[in-house]
């Protein structure tokens, strides 16, 4: 692919505009060009048009980063010259995945809630905005799930392993998959 047909997909006139419009659109990009042998990345990357100034753009790094994680993940460098827009919106939707997946994994807290009473009775859940209730108890009356919102909410706030009262035992757990 020619830089120009880069810059044509993203509707940009910089190399800056071509981050921008990643990262704009995206779960959380970095974007980055060896530009004349030098990488250079995200807010530092050229704001001017850089077609036809003679500077050699060679290549192009891509790298998600999952806020609220110590996560580190790989990044993806390609040659301009040999880049497809097909590779590209492969590659842009494969780190939005592994964002989302390590985003779920290390900003939700992952609960069980399990009936004293009724051994069948098992719900697994996980909440990420602690503004909003979990509504996973369908199968409840409306009193008795707001008796568990309540006790789910406190077991968030005050990031217990567990919490117990005379109907219900709520556990923390992590049963992440494999990306």
């Amino acid at each position: 692919m020619k830089l120009k047909k880069l810059l044509e997909i993203y509707s940009a006139d910089t190399l800056y505009d071509v981050y921008r419009n990643i990262y704009k659109y995206g779960s959380g990009f970095s974007v980055g060009f060896l530009i004349d042998g030098n990488w250079v990345y995200n807010d530092e990357l050229p704001k001017k048009k850089l077609l036809f100034q003679g500077l050699r753009v060679k290549k192009l790094y891509l790298n998600g980063y999952v806020e609220g994680s110590d996560v580190e993940l790989s990044p993806t460098i390609f040659n301009i010259s040999t880049l497809t827009e097909k590779k590209l919106d492969e590659s842009i939707e494969e780190i939005e995945k592994e964002v989302e997946f390590y985003w779920n994994r290390d900003n939700s807290i992952w609960f069980t809630i399990k009936s004293k009473i009724d051994e069948d009775f098992e719900i697994m859940g996980r909440q990420t905005n602690f503004n909003d209730y979990p509504v996973y108890y369908e199968e409840l009356e409306e009193k008795e799930k707001e008796k568990l919102n309540i006790l789910v909410e406190k077991f968030c706030e005050n990031n217990n392993n567990k919490l117990e009262t005379d109907k219900y035992i709520i556990e923390e757990y992590y049963n992440c998959e494999v990306y």
